[in-house]
C-alpha cells in the first residue's frame, strides 16, 4: 500500500469500523461515565459502550465497540476479538486477539501489550513501547510514531516525525515530514486552555520531526521512505534494501504548477456538461415513460406560479434537513437511554429501523432533487417547440434538458441557475402533490380533477 493512500484507507477502515461485527455472537450494550469490566468478568459476545472512561480487566469473548474519552486494557484484560474504538486515548496494556481499529489524540501499547491481528490506527501520537508485540501489520497516521516494540508483519507509517526503536519483521514503508515542522510538542499547547478533566493524555515523549532510526533497531525487509531529509542509519539495521526519495516544499510545488491551457478547460466543462446532461436525460427518460402527467402538472405549476414554487420548494428541502438531523439525534439519545435502564434488546431493531429511514429519505430526497430539475428542464422544452402547437414529449424533454444542463454549467452563475431551478422543481411537485392527494382529503374539500389525458 503506498503511503500517498493510507490516510484515506485509514479513513475508510474507520468508517467500516461498526459493520465489521461477527452476526453470530450475541451482542452486549453498556453505558455511563465510568464502565469497567472487572478482573475475573467474563462477557460472552460482541460489547458495545459509550462512557467517559473504559476500562477493562477482565475478558470480552468477542469485539469490543466503543466511544469514550479514555479506553484502557489492562494488564489482565483480553479481547478475543476486534478492539475498534474512537477516543481521546487508548491504552492496551493487556491482550487483544484480533485486531486494533481506533482513532483518538494517544494510541498506545504497553510494554505487556499484546495484539494478535493488526494495528490500524489515526491520531496525534501512535506508541509502541519497548516490550509490546503486534503479530500482524501495523498501518497508522498521525503527528508522531514511536515504535519501540516487536511487529511481527509490515509497518507503514504517515506523519511528521517516525522514530523507529523496536524490531519490524517485515517492510516498512514512511512518508514523514521534516525540520520545517517544528517542534510537535507546540501543536498540543491549545490543551492547556481545556478542563483539567478534559485534557486528553499527553505522548511519553514527543519524537523529532523526520526519520529517526535508533541504534539497536531492527528491520527484516527493505526500508521506503519519503522525507524531506535523508536519515542518518545505524549500521546493520535494514536487512532489505533502502529505497529514499525526498520530498520537494509543497508550497515550492503547487507555485511551479502550471496553470490549465484553454484547451484543457474547455474539455473539463465539455466533459463536466455531458456528465450533468446524461444523468438528467435517463432520470427524465424514466419520468417521461413511468410518470408523464406528474412531469406536465409539475411543470404547469411551476410556469403559473414560480416564486411561491421557489419558497415551498426552500421550505421543503429545510424541513427534510430537519428531519433527518431530528432522526439522527433522536436515534442517539433512545439508544443512551435504553442502554441506561438495560434494555438491550430493542437497541439494534431501533438502530436498524433508524438506518433504514434515514436512507429512505436521504435517496427520497435526492431523487425529488433530480425529478424537479426534470420538471424544469419539460418547461423549458415546451417553451421552445410547442409555440405552434404540440410536439413529441420525449422531444420535448430531451431539448429542455440541453438546455438546462447548458445553463446549469455555465461558469459562475451556473450554480446559482441549477440551484435556482432545483427549488422552483421542488415546490412545483410538492404543491400539486398536496392538491392532488392531500387537500381534496380534508373535511369539505372537493375531489381532485382528474388529469386531461396526453
Amino acid at each position: 500500500m503506498s503511503t500517498r493512500l493510507l490516510g484515506g484507507a485509514l479513513l475508510a477502515a474507520l468508517l467500516l469500523c461498526a459493520a465489521a461485527v461477527a452476526p453470530a455472537r450475541a451482542a452486549s450494550f453498556e453505558g455511563g461515565d465510568e464502565v469497567l469490566v472487572a478482573e475475573g468478568e467474563t462477557i460472552q459476545g460482541n460489547l458495545y459502550v459509550g462512557g467517559n472512561r473504559i476500562r477493562i480487566a477482565g475478558t470480552i469473548d468477542g469485539d469490543l465497540i466503543c466511544g469514550g474519552t479514555q479506553v484502557e486494557v489492562l494488564e489482565s484484560g483480553r479481547i478475543t476479538g476486534d478492539l475498534m474504538c474512537g477516543a481521546q486515548s487508548i491504552v492496551v496494556d493487556g491482550e487483544v486477539e484480533g485486531d486494533i481499529r481506533s482513532a483518538g489524540f494517544t494510541l498506545r501499547v504497553g510494554p505487556t501489550g499484546r495484539v494478535g491481528g493488526e494495528f490500524l490506527g489515526a491520531g496525534f501520537s501512535l506508541e509502541l513501547l519497548e516490550g509490546s508485540r503486534i503479530g500482524n501489520d501495523v498501518l497508522a497516521a498521525g503527528a508522531q510514531g514511536l515504535i519501540g516494540g516487536d511487529v511481527a508483519g509490515d509497518l507503514r507509517f504517515s506523519g511528521a516525525a517516525l522514530e523507529l526503536g523496536g524490531q519490524v519483521t517485515g517492510n516498512v514503508e514512511a512518508e514523514v515530514g521534516g525540520s520545517e515542522d517544528g517542534d510537535l510538542e507546540q501543536g498540543t499547547m491549545w490543551t492547556q486552555f481545556m478542563p483539567a478533566e478534559q485534557r486528553p493524555e499527553m505522548p511519553e515523549r514527543f519524537a523529532k520531526p523526520g526519520l529517526t532510526v535508533v541504534e539497536g533497531a531492527r528491520i527484516g525487509g527493505d526500508l521506503s521512505y519519503r522525507a524531506p531529509e535523508e536519515a542518518a542509519l545505524p549500521s546493520g539495521v535494514v536487512g532489505g534494501a533502502t529505497d529514499f526519495e525526498q520530498i520537494v516544499g509543497a508550497v515550492d510545488t503547487n507555485v511551479a504548477k502550471e496553470p490549465d491551457t484553454p484547451a484543457a478547460s474547455v474539455v473539463a466543462w465539455l466533459l463536466g456538461f455531458l456528465r450533468k446532461l446524461i444523468s438528467l436525460s435517463i432520470v427524465g427518460l424514466v419520468l417521461a415513460w413511468l410518470a408523464p402527467r406528474l412531469l406536465m402538472a409539475a411543470q404547469t405549476e411551476a410556469w403559473s406560479k414560480p416564486l411561491p414554487s421557489a419558497s415551498v420548494g426552500l421550505l421543503t428541502l429545510i424541513l427534510t434537513v430537519i428531519g433527518l438531523v431530528t432522526l439522527t439525534l433522536g436515534t442517539i439519545f433512545s439508544l443512551i437511554f435504553l442502554g441506561a435502564i438495560h434494555i438491550p434488546d430493542l437497541l439494534l431493531p431501533l438502530l436498524s429501523a433508524s438506518g433504514l429511514i434515514f436512507t429512505l429519505l436521504t435517496a427520497g430526497m435526492l431523487l425529488l432533487t433530480w425529478t424537479a430539475r426534470v420538471v424544469i428542464g419539460v418547461l423549458i422544452g415546451r417553451f421552445l417547440l410547442e409555440r405552434e402547437g404540440p410536439a413529441n414529449r420525449y422531444a420535448v424533454l430531451l431539448a429542455g434538458l440541453f438546455v438546462f444542463a447548458l445553463l446549469a454549467s455555465l461558469p459562475w452563475i451556473g450554480g446559482l441557475l441549477d440551484l435556482a431551478a432545483m427549488l422552483v422543481g421542488l415546490g412545483a411537485i410538492a404543491m400539486w402533490f398536496w392538491r392532488e392527494s392531500v387537500a381534496p382529503r380534508l373535511p369539505g374539500q372537493p375531489g381532485p380533477a382528474p388529469l386531461a389525458a396526453d
